[in-house]
C-alpha cells in the first residue's frame, strides 16, 4: 500500500509538471487516502513493523518532495519565479519538521504529534491547493504553519532537554 500510493503521488506530481493541476490534485487525494491506510490496514492485520513505519515516513516525505518538484518544474516553464521560492521554503520547513521530531525522538523525548499543522493538514492543504488552483497561497499556508510548528519542535526539544 506504501509503495502504491507512493507511485500514485508521483504520477501525480508528473500531471503537476504537465500542467493538469486538478486531475494531478485528484491523483494526489487518491494517493493520500492510500497512504493513510496503510498503518492502519498494517496494525489491523498484525503486520505492523519497526521496519514499515519507517518505509512509510520516507517514502511520506519523498512524495511531498514530488509534488513540490513537480510543481517547481510547472514554476520554471511558466517563468514564476515566486512561485518556484515559495515551493523551496515549503519543502525545507516541512522537511524540517519531520526532521526535529525525529530528533527530538532520537535524543529520548516524546515528541507527540500535537502543535500545529501536522501531516494530515499538510495534506488538506496540498489538496485544496491543487484542487482549487490556489497553489501559491497553498505553498504560504504550509509554510507559515511550518514554521510554527518548527518554533513549537524546537522548544519541545528546549524543554525537554533541561
Amino acid at each position: 500500500m506504501t509503495l502504491a500510493g507512493f507511485v500514485l503521488t508521483v504520477l501525480a506530481a508528473y500531471m503537476i509538471y504537465r500542467n493538469e493541476v486538478f486531475l494531478g490534485g485528484l491523483v494526489f487525494l487518491v494517493a493520500s487516502v492510500t497512504d493513510m491506510i496503510d498503518g492502519s490496514l498494517a496494525r489491523l492485520s498484525g503486520t505492523e513493523t519497526r521496519f514499515g513505519a519507517a518505509l512509510d515516513s520516507i517514502v511520506d516525505r519523498l512524495g511531498e518532495a514530488a509534488i513540490v518538484f513537480g510543481l517547481v518544474l510547472l514554476f520554471l516553464r511558466t517563468g514564476n519565479d515566486i512561485g518556484v521560492i515559495l515551493a523551496f521554503l515549503t519543502l525545507t520547513t516541512s522537511f524540517s519538521v519531520s526532521y526535529l521530531r525525529a530528533r527530538g525522538e532520537g535524543l529520548g523525548m516524546v515528541m507527540n504529534e500535537s502543535g500545529v499543522f501536522t501531516r494530515l493538514e499538510r495534506i488538506i492543504t496540498w489538496a485544496v491547493g491543487l484542487l482549487t488552483g490556489w497553489i501559491i497561497a497553498a505553498l504560504v499556508v504550509i509554510t507559515v504553519f511550518s514554521l510554527i510548528a518548527m518554533v513549537q519542535r524546537v522548544n519541545a526539544i528546549r524543554v525537554g532537554s533541561k
